[in-house]
């Protein structure tokens, strides 16, 4: 049908964005692992990756905010709790990897012999904070995983009902056909 096909295409569509948000998250973090790399062993020259990061996290935003359009078009045919499960995991995924790199810099700067009390404080409540946001992003996660699951159950019991309404169908449609081949005997 027209609306299953509607279907797998926004699926196609949504797999392929969630792929490019993961790739994109990638690139990010071994981004952002040069820096720390420059950064434990005493560089603080890290102008062109923090220019790179910066376009990194821009097309993660453009490709967040297209993810969330296409999740309302797939609400509309019924599939919205299941691409709202995998963007809240991706997101998830994004909210850890925020943490371990505020840990890492955190290791490097109370390693380094003239710490910087202000930034050592400054990252401890980032850090803090990102792991406050990581694990509400890991329970918005379970939750529309748990959604999408009801979802799936939802559809698969809708379609067992018209398979039992079809079948009593069918059985009042013979009953019937044997009734009237009854009175045409009697005649």
């Amino acid at each position: 049908s027209i609306q299953e096909q509607q279907k797998e295409t926004l699926a196609m569509l949504m797999e392929a964005r969630l792929g490019e948000i993961e790739r994109l998250q990638d690139a990010r973090d071994a981004v952002r692992l040069e820096i720390l790399k420059v950064k434990k062993n005493g560089g603080d020259d890290t102008s062109s990756q923090d220019e790179c990061l910066a376009k990194l996290e821009e097309q993660l935003v453009l490709a967040r905010q297209d993810c969330e359009k296409m999740s309302e078009k797939a609400a509309e045919v019924g599939m919205g709790k299941i691409f709202h499960a995998a963007i809240l995991a991706l997101q998830r995924q994004d909210e850890d990897s925020k943490v371990q790199y505020l840990q890492d810099q955190l290791s490097i700067l109370q390693a380094s012999a003239d710490q910087d009390h202000a930034q050592v404080k400054r990252l401890e409540e980032e850090s803090v904070k990102a792991l406050a946001e990581a694990e509400k992003a890991a329970q918005a996660a379970r939750d529309a995983a748990e959604h999408a699951l009801q979802e799936k159950m939802e559809q698969v019991q809708a379609m067992a009902a018209e398979r039992d309404e079809a079948r009593t169908e069918a059985s009042r449609l013979r009953e019937e056909g044997g009734s009237y081949k009854e009175d045409l005997q009697e005649k």
